[in-house]
């Protein structure tokens, strides 16, 4: 898969740091000058990044330098996009990219195929991070587990006689409650005690999400300036390719409620962060929402 990066990271980006070679420039130049509305961003020296504004991801990378691997030594301009199949390489960036000796010849092998991604492509972009982020969260939420119950498992029914050891606050707990009508009397230990059980209910919930089905949403902007959002209804966790039938697309007004909240929510939370029982923020407007939620 050829990895592209966010167009919001690339919005504030200098189209040119003026180290790029004159090859390069002078092919975004050509090339924009054909394809309204494309904008270019400095990738590495020989390299710029190509996408539209409104798009979720860039279309892909020119550049003009000697990838070859061939011994000539040329200079060739190429383009790189996910819609290139080379068959000539098996692995890399360069199954994904076509070169020509001529600058009018590449750039319009870039027309063809620098085009915005498909939700599909979309989708295989952005579904490895989300894997990785369900496998965190539930390692976390272990891990917090058994911070917060440390205090009460530390020295419970200690026999120690050292005097500097203080008495296990859950024994003396457990010892008032069978003398006494029950109320807390180590008010640390009752906010403990809240504190771990919410967390031991977040913690089995979170056991599930390595199963659990999510929808995937976009939301993105069409070229008059319209919201839309698409997606699919369903998408497991391993591999984004097993079932990517069930799509849907939404303008504004036809969103459903349940879809609107849960975006809603999510939208409040920093991206990459996964909210249990709602959701994963992917980007600032990529979002996984449970499914049933």
């Amino acid at each position: 898969m050829l990895e592209l990066v966010l167009v919001s990271e690339l919005k504030n980006s200098l189209t040119s740091s003026g180290g790029e070679n004159i090859g390069v420039m002078d092919m975004a130049s050509a090339l924009k000058s054909k394809v309204r509305g494309l904008c270019t961003a400095r990738k590495e020296n020989h390299s710029l990044w190509v996408y539209r504004p409104n798009d979720t991801y860039a279309l892909g990378w020119i550049t003009y330098a000697d990838l070859m691997d061939n011994g000539d030594g040329n200079d060739r301009y190429s383009v790189f996009s996910p819609n290139i199949l080379n068959g000539k390489y098996s692995w890399g960036t360069r199954e994904h990219m076509s070169s020509a000796l001529s600058m009018s010849k590449a750039v319009k092998n870039a027309e063809k195929y620098l085009r915005p991604l498909n939700l599909e492509q979309v989708i295989r972009q952005v579904h490895r991070d989300f894997r990785t982020k369900l496998s965190e969260v539930s390692s976390s939420m272990g891990a917090n587990l058994v911070a917060l119950s440390s205090p009460l498992r530390t020295g419970f029914f200690s026999t120690s006689t050292h005097k500097d050891v203080p008495p296990n606050a859950l024994q003396l707990e457990l010892k008032h409650l069978l003398q006494t009508d029950y109320v807390f009397i180590d008010k640390e230990l009752e906010e403990t005690l809240h504190k771990t059980f919410a967390e031991k209910d977040e913690w089995e919930e979170s056991k599930g999400l390595l199963d659990t089905d999510h929808m995937f949403i976009e939301a993105y902007q069409s070229v008059g300036g319209r919201q839309f959002f698409r997606g699919y209804n369903k998408v497991a966790r391993y591999g984004a390719s097993q079932d990517l039938t069930q799509h849907f697309c939404y303008d504004q007004e036809e969103l459903p409620e349940h879809i609107k909240g849960a975006i809603s929510v999510l939208s409040m939370v920093d991206v990459g962060q996964y909210v249990v029982g709602v959701g994963y923020r992917a980007s600032g407007n990529m979002f996984y929402i449970k499914s049933g939620s």
